[in-house]
């Protein structure tokens, strides 16, 4: 007896939000990957001309695909503190000398034993391990920071199927009603909110709220305290909005491809960003950056949306959010400031600043000069007169 199908069809151009839409391209790159693998069964899937996607789905099929989505596995970790959302294995003392006094210390380690996502799809595009580990940390420091959210991960780490599945297959033999969207796949969801307003939407595209992750990328803002030294303050997740779903998925896997694996501290160099806009600027960029150079341009995206969250205690904070629109004199400016390799991150932090308020490149300095000490802009010890002539210098030649 045949098996029981569910026939899908979405028009790219009608979804409600970014997040939809990058959802859809997302269920079409993790489709891709599949097939390459030769993981089945799988749905069919087809794209018309005009934007339109097919897809004919069975319960098996479905599997195929939350299974690949949520795949993950236990691994051992250690950390100086103590950690509450994993399990403790054991505790260990060692040796540490300091490099500069040479004293020699005991210092104990917690040894967990946690569940890490797989995300097999990215590295079968090619995905360079340090940008597979920041993908992987993103995740459970934002989109799945409460551990009630990793059930999935946790049913694929003990090797057994996702019952998210089934709850979606349930829904999709309705795909015109309504039910509540999770935080987990829509950002700034909430079940309950002061204003008792209801976060709802059709069953068949809430379904695609899953897979807008496939095709987000990931960046680290960088903010410097007082004192000059910088840190990394959460994550900037970047959604872009799709107009071109056959020439996304084309673009976004060879812009994965093409990442760097140099690192700056323990995260991608490239991933590092200034302000959280920064993010959209870079995913426009990248997207398009080798076929602006074959001078064959073309964008497939038409913005792309930032939230910048960050965990604190079991709560995800939403620090701020935005979206920024193609244009591609700002993207031709912004790989200006790129490509320059600026080593002051104040200087480049206002650059950016007032490339995306079109501002003129040295407004604003006179407030940064004034906010902080000398020894931050004069002297040896600074790169900020350094950079400063490397600005003139380029606007000269």
């Amino acid at each position: 007896m045949p098996e029981e199908t569910i026939e899908l069809e979405y028009d790219l151009h009608s979804l409600p939000t970014a997040q939809h839409k990058a959802g859809l391209a997302g269920l079409c790159v993790l489709h891709n990957t599949l097939e390459r693998r030769k993981i089945e069964p799988l749905p069919k899937l087809s794209v018309s001309n005009d934007g339109i996607v097919s897809l004919l789905i069975s319960k098996s099929s479905l599997k195929t695909l939350f299974n690949e989505l949520f795949d993950a596995a236990w691994e051992e970790a250690e950390s100086k503190s103590k950690w509450t959302d994993a399990t403790l294995i054991r505790e260990e003392f060692r040796s540490i000398t300091d490099s500069k006094t040479g004293k020699t210390k005991d210092q104990k380690y917690f040894v967990y034993n946690r569940v890490v996502p797989k995300a097999a799809f990215l590295d079968a595009l090619q995905v360079p391990e340090p940008w597979l580990k920041l993908w992987r940390d993103a995740v459970w420091g934002t989109l799945r920071g409460k551990p009630l959210t990793r059930t999935p991960y946790n049913e694929r780490a003990d090797g057994k199927p996702v019952k998210e599945a089934e709850k979606a297959w349930k829904s999709l033999k309705k795909p015109f009603s309504t039910e509540d969207i999770a935080s987990s796949v829509y950002i700034g969801a909430q079940a309950k909110n002061a204003e008792k307003v209801p976060f709802v939407g059709r069953n068949d595209e809430n379904f695609l709220l899953h897979f807008w992750q496939v095709v987000m990328r990931i960046f680290v803002p960088e903010v410097i305290n007082n004192d000059g030294k910088s840190e990394f303050r959460g994550y900037v997740l970047a959604i872009p909005e799709v107009c071109d779903i056959e020439g996304f998925v084309d673009d976004y896997s060879l812009m994965l491809s093409q990442l760097k694996e140099n690192l700056r501290g323990y995260r991608p160099a490239e991933s590092v960003i200034s302000v959280p806009q920064e993010g959209a600027l870079e995913y426009i960029a990248a997207l398009v950056r080798n076929k602006a150079q074959d001078g064959n341009l073309a964008y497939n995206i038409s913005s792309v949306e930032v939230v910048h969250l960050e965990k604190r205690g079991n709560n995800i904070a939403i620090l701020s959010s935005g979206r920024l629109t193609v244009d591609d004199t700002m993207r031709s400016k912004y790989e200006s400031i790129r490509s320059s390799r600026y080593n002051h991150p104040v200087f480049k932090l206002q650059l950016i600043r007032n490339l995306l308020d079109r501002k003129e490149w040295y407004s604003g300095f006179d407030k940064v000069l004034s906010s902080h000490d000398q020894d931050w802009f004069v002297g040896f010890k600074t790169w900020f007169p350094i950079d400063v002539d490397r600005h003139f210098r380029l606007m000269n030649q």
